[in-house]
């Protein structure tokens, strides 16, 4: 289908190497190589890793991959080692903090600055804005506590929007859709209500094409069934609403970037499953 195509072209992170997966680095850049040949290929995008795995990573792939590489402390290390395409992801901190990293950004790649959304994000958001960065949020973990509302997504993806800053959304992302759902791979592991990267980015393309109401795009992530949120190859439709797939395209190039997950086939088989793919 044309719409999820342009919807999840490259929408997928792939971060192994973090919970709940927490496969070893050999194990993980095995899999990203598998996937790369694989038929779903089109919605792979960077390999996820910390910056002290960078030269491991390099002896074990043999390979020029894209990266997206998590800074820690010493972000000024990740940006020696990484290069046109890649991104780097830092914790936000002081806005200064965020002005300082930017006027050392090699060209080409992007800055994603992970902010906390349990209040309203608009200070954070309009501070990354300004220096040209993008931001970056949680939604979800490995307890029911990790994942935040509803709301809470849906304001920080109405401020983005507002202020035009694109951002990435990480952890909890395995479903498509919302619903209820194991959060490890451990026999009792603890379940909770999951956000659904469908329902996250189709409320990035209705909110980038105008719908600001936060209410409403609160709406649009709580959806837990296919026909609530209608897909066909010229868009996607809720309620009385529709993108087309232009503005699809628009959305992901200027929003909605990617998302992390630390399984690549779990998205895809939850898109089998629905008859998306």
């Amino acid at each position: 289908m044309e719409s999820i195509r342009v919807l999840l072209r490259q929408a997928v992170d792939y971060a192994g190497l973090f919970p709940p997966a927490g496969l070893d680095l050999a194990t993980a850049v095995a899999n990203f190589a598998r996937y790369q040949s694989g038929p779903d290929a089109w919605m792979l995008g960077r390999f996820v890793l910390r910056t002290e795995r960078l030269a491991e990573f390099r002896r074990i792939a043999g390979r020029r991959w894209p990266l997206s590489v998590l800074g820690g402390e010493n972000p000024a290390a990740a940006l020696a080692s990484i290069s046109e395409g890649d991104a780097i992801e830092v914790q936000m901190g002081a806005p200064d903090r965020a002005r300082e990293l930017m006027s050392r950004m090699p060209p080409g790649v992007l800055a994603f600055f992970e902010i906390p959304i349990a209040s309203d994000p608009q200070p954070l958001v309009e501070a990354i804005a300004a220096c040209g960065g993008c931001a970056k949020a949680r939604t979800g973990g490995v307890s029911p506590g990790s994942i935040p509302s509803a709301k809470d997504v849906a304001r920080f993806i109405a401020r983005c929007a507002a202020s035009g800053v694109p951002f990435k959304l990480t952890a909890g992302l395995h479903h498509a859709l919302r619903g209820s759902h194991a959060l490890t791979y451990e026999p009792d592991s603890p379940r909770a209500p999951m956000h659904g990267f469908l329902n996250i980015f189709a409320a990035a393309c209705f909110a980038h094409s105008g719908l600001r109401d936060e209410a409403e795009l609160a709406d649009i992530l709580e959806q837990q069934l296919l026909h609530q949120l209608r897909f066909d190859d010229g868009g996607i439709a809720w309620r009385d609403k529709r993108v087309g797939a232009e503005q699809i395209r628009a959305a992901r190039a200027n929003l909605a970037l990617s998302f992390g997950s630390c399984s690549f086939e779990e998205p895809v088989a939850d898109l089998r499953n629905l008859g998306l793919l």
